[in-house]
């Protein structure tokens, strides 16, 4: 369960019902409470209406920071994942774990983001 993500949902609430704000997003109560529970990981696109119809200043950004936050300084070789467990990264990927090491929050936040899709590249990557 993300405690930091479950604050913030219940902070872009407000003092609206559970059902309430979730018909407000456009989503289902359930699946708020299913994220709640620490039972599904919200998608960027939950995340998103969520922060559409957000109250208190909570942003799309504070979202995915918390979603993913407790994800940004597990190394690689900590993956629960059983079949990178007990793998050595690649070369390529060594280097990639460098440079994520070396960037800011803000910028860990905008790679993820742009790795899913949810925006573009930066302006000055952009093709004429």
């Amino acid at each position: 369960m993300n405690e930091t993500l479950n604050k913030l949902i219940k902070l872009a609430q407000g003092e609206r019902t559970q059902n309430q704000f979730a018909l407000h997003c456009g989503i289902s109560s359930a699946a708020i409470t299913r994220v709640l529970q620490g039972k599904n990981n919200p998608s960027p696109e939950f995340l998103q209406k969520i922060a559409s119809k957000a109250y208190n200043g909570v942003t799309f950004e504070d979202l995915m920071a918390a979603r993913i936050s407790p994800y940004i300084d597990i190394p690689f070789f900590k993956s629960n994942n059983k079949s990178t467990q007990n793998t050595s990264p690649t070369e390529e990927e060594r280097e990639l774990l460098a440079l994520f090491g070396k960037m800011t929050h803000a910028q860990k936040i905008r790679f993820i983001a742009y790795g899913e899709g949810l925006i573009g590249a930066p302006l000055s990557q952009k093709k004429a």
